[in-house]
């Protein structure tokens, strides 16, 4: 290429084109936002969404108790014994707890479970059967009351047809209480503290009296319906008939149950008493989070006293 061409080439005063004048303008405007950026922190990032609060669940209503049936006589007791007349004069039945008195008995017990729960809009069940064993011993003292050792244990445990590991069941704790009884059948709770419950074997179980008894919780009708040979003892025949509605903040029980027990007034004690108990709980909870959680119990027992040096 000749000079000539490459001066016809560059405008007259030997400036730049019109070309590299914008490119000179653009990276003038380019520094400057470079140089004014450097001086500014990064922009933060976006704050997390605010969560909604959590809407209180409305309190569910309470289910009502299921129908608890007075159990048939026949449930209670269905074995016969050989009938005695009627003795001309029957004292008030009492215990005797003179001193040197040691005695005690073998106890049953099998209870069967159905047990709902609902908690957030989820339901579970389950039904269960255990059946335990143990022995209560009563021991006079001087002042015509009775030391009363009340020990059992699971001997059985079964969950929806599956039952629990032997392991499990030995490594349970045992149920242990001790009262207070005195001759005409009431009895004080000691230990544990607070087990008033525990008061079921003597006002239900081994009830002594005529009559209805008024107790915290409930009611208590023994009557003697008749007399019989109860192995080596004359016995009079003890009915009783009783209801239970527990207190409770959570809601609502109703027990109601028979007892059929024999009591030998010669020798002041029981040859065997058995009782069986038809139970029906609601309860209503909150848990931690505010969900509310309804449990409903339904059950039925079958407890068994027989004096050990008796039939």
């Amino acid at each position: 290429m000749k000079r000539e061409d490459n001066l016809r080439d560059t405008p007259p005063g030997g400036g730049w084109g019109e070309s590299h004048k914008r490119f000179y303008s653009v990276s003038l405007c380019l520094c400057g936002f470079l140089l004014f950026s450097c001086g500014k922190e990064p922009p933060s990032p976006p704050k997390p969404p605010v969560a909604p609060p959590r809407v209180q669940e409305p309190e569910p209503g309470l289910p009502a108790l299921a129908e608890v049936k007075f159990p048939e006589w026949s449930e209670v007791e269905d074995e016969a014994f050989l009938d005695l007349p009627r003795p001309a004069a029957l004292e008030p039945l009492r215990w005797n707890f003179g001193p040197g008195e040691r005695f005690g008995y073998e106890f049953t017990q099998t209870h069967q479970t159905r047990m709902e729960s609902r908690s957030g809009g989820k339901t579970g069940m389950f039904q269960a059967r255990e059946r335990s064993r143990g022995t209560f011993e009563f021991i006079a003292g001087k002042d015509r009351t009775a030391l009363v050792f009340l020990k059992f244990h699971t001997e059985e445990s079964i969950r929806d047809g599956v039952p629990a590991p032997h392991e499990a069941i030995e490594k349970a704790p045992h149920s242990k209480y001790e009262a207070i009884a005195k001759e005409d059948g009431t009895a004080e709770i000691m230990k544990p503290p607070g087990r008033a419950d525990a008061a079921f074997f003597f006002d239900a179980l081994l009830a002594l009296g005529d009559g209805e008894r008024k107790l915290k919780d409930g009611w208590v009708r023994t009557k003697a319906a008749g007399f019989a040979k109860v192995g080596r003892y004359e016995c009079v025949r003890l009915e009783s008939e009783f209801e239970f509605a527990p207190s409770s903040k959570l809601g609502a029980t109703l027990q109601r149950g028979r007892t059929v027990a024999w009591f030998a007034p010669r020798e002041r004690r029981f040859a065997r008493a058995s009782a069986v108990v038809a139970s029906s709980t609601r309860t209503m909870a909150q848990d931690k989070d505010g969900t509310w959680i309804v449990t409903l119990v339904d059950s039925s027992t079958l407890l068994r006293a027989k004096l050990l040096d008796g039939p």
